[in-house]
This record gives C-alpha cells, sequence and structure tokens, in this order.
C-alpha cells in the first residue's frame, strides 16, 4: 500500500524473494509499477487477497484510520502487515480487536 521510494523498494524486495506483489498507490505510474513487476489495484484487492501488507502510505485526512475495523473484516485470517507509514493510517483500537480475534498474526 503505497509505491513510492520505500514501497517501490520493498515490492522489488519481495518480488526477489519469489512473492506475486500487487499495490494500490492512487498517485503511481503505471508505467513504474510495470518497470518493477507490480500490478497496481484497487484499495480492496489487497485487503482481501493478501497474506502480507506492507504500508508505506502518506498521512493525510484520506488515509487517518483507513486501517480500521471495516478494512480489517475484510482481510484473511493471520494476514501479517508492518506498517512503515504514519501510525494514524491504522486504528488502534480495531488493530487490537483484529489481533485477539486472529484477524493480524
Amino acid at each position: 500500500m503505497g509505491l513510492g521510494k520505500f514501497g517501490s523498494k520493498v515490492a522489488r524486495q519481495a518480488k526477489g524473494l519469489g512473492m506475486h506483489v500487487i499495490a494500490h498507490d492512487p498517485y503511481a505510474p503505471t508505467d513504474h509499477a510495470r518497470i518493477i513487476g507490480v500490478d497496481l489495484v484497487s484499495f480492496d484487492e489487497p485487503i482481501s487477497k493478501a497474506d502480507f501488507i506492507s504500508l508505506h502510505m502518506p498521512f493525510t485526512p484520506s488515509t487517518n484510520k483507513i486501517f480500521n475495523e471495516e478494512t480489517f473484516a475484510k482481510m484473511k485470517k493471520q494476514i501479517q502487515i508492518v506498517n512503515v507509514a504514519h501510525g494514524g493510517v491504522i486504528d488502534e483500537d480495531a488493530l487490537v480487536e483484529a489481533l485477539d480475534s486472529g484477524i493480524v498474526a
């Protein structure tokens, strides 16, 4: 989630480990994604399909608590999340609930 400088680096490293990488970034050029071998998708696609999510998005009014109870409910059980973004993109109370219920590993 986020395909800027850091998100792109993580995507390349994940590809090097043999992972299929999909990304959501409304500002990333499709040619950049193609060059690094990443499929750009809607926000909901990685939420519902991913085993791992790495967050690299800026903190803005539109990303404030974007990972909330509703978002966690759409995730596969035992998903692993790495947040390199600003802490405010995750609703901490919802994260605790997701951890307690086994949605997030």
